[in-house]
């Protein structure tokens, strides 16, 4: 057997602290790379948030390590896209069973910026 079992339990509290970690203002990056090149591609996230009116957005140091990767839906009136940033307030999500919201500023010449997660009282 290679796996032991005491790995996949569930323990409500580090869900909790996972997610009470993220409030802090973090690093983020914007994963919408140019299929052809792999850099950065500013119009694929322009084109992505129109069509599907959501954003990938990946925290850096995440709590417990490693990035975690968010799927925010967003509304127009929530958001601004120019030539050079986009800011948003994202629609409402659930994480390890929190509702969160995810506030961003992201520089699209170089798809990075900062973000933090609002904690929703529900």
């Amino acid at each position: 057997i290679f796996f032991r079992t005491e790995f996949f339990k569930w323990d409500p509290d580090m869900s909790t602290s996972y997610v009470n970690g993220l409030p802090k203002s973090k690093k983020i990056t914007a994963p919408y790379l140019n299929r052809g090149t792999g850099k950065a591609d500013p119009e694929d996230l322009k084109t992505h948030v129109t069509e599907t009116s959501h954003i990938f957005v990946n925290f850096e140091s995440s709590p417990g390590g490693g990035v975690t990767s968010l799927n925010s839906p967003l509304v127009p009136e929530k958001y601004t896209l120019t030539a050079s940033e986009m800011k948003f307030v994202g629609e409402k999500i659930v994480l390890n069973g929190t509702p969160i919201k995810v506030h961003a500023t992201i520089d699209l010449t170089t798809m990075t910026g900062m973000g933090r997660v609002e904690v929703l009282d529900e």
